[in-house]
């Protein structure tokens, strides 16, 4: 026998997600195999018997939605998951997180994770060249193992109950992302590197 489901809903209300009350984990970008999302909601699963408040919220679309929103109605935790869709803003999602999950298992998440860290949340993303770089470990978060549910539910645990870390890494992200990744970081740095050139007796590239 085949058990019809429908799609997990759309956040329906235009509240503040901080009135529903729960403790929120922020998970955002292309709902897509590589990115992640299923290892986030099988984390999600291992910590909800820990935190009975706890939600999901992811923030992005893709091919892979439906075999998610399945996934989670599986294991039981539909009703914590919640597929917000692409969204222009989300200011109001980044202030009532704990903490922004970037579960990817290759490539990509450096966006969002600096979206987070500018908004001052601390950041659990997976040891991804990229991600360690603009992260750092024990900086801005904390760094996982591509695939390791386990882990990725343990260091959100560690964080959960540690308010003064949460506080301390996203005080530290919102540093980091202003004076590394801006673009006012960015251009300083460019001007740096055409100075040694200079220095060294090196013409920067001409673009034709």
């Amino acid at each position: 026998m085949v058990r019809k489901t429908s799609p997990l809903p759309p956040d329906p209300s235009p509240r503040s997600p901080g009135e529903r009350g729960g403790r929120l984990l922020l998970g955002i970008g292309p709902i897509e195999p590589h990115k992640g999302f299923r290892d986030a909601v099988w984390a999600l699963d291992i910590l909800h018997y820990l935190y009975d408040d706890l939600r999901l919220v992811l923030a992005g679309d893709g091919s892979d939605r439906p075999r998610l929103e399945e996934f989670a109605r599986a294991i039981e935790v539909d009703n914590r998951v919640v597929l917000l869709g692409r969204r222009p803003n989300l200011e109001p999602w980044l202030q009532s997180a704990e903490l922004v999950w970037i579960p990817s298992r290759t490539g990509g998440g450096v966006c969002a994770a600096l979206e987070a860290m500018a908004a001052g949340r601390p950041v659990i993303a997976t040891r991804l060249p990229e991600l360690a770089e603009v992260v750092a470990d024990g900086v801005a978060g904390c760094l996982v193992p591509p695939g390791d549910k386990t882990e990725l539910a343990r260091q959100t645990r560690f964080l959960l109950n540690d308010p003064d870390r949460r506080r301390a890494y996203g005080e530290a992200g919102r540093r980091r992302a202003a004076e590394h990744f801006s673009v006012e970081a960015l251009v300083r740095r460019c001007a740096e590197l055409y100075e040694d050139g200079e220095r060294r007796g090196v013409s920067p590239p001409v673009e034709v």
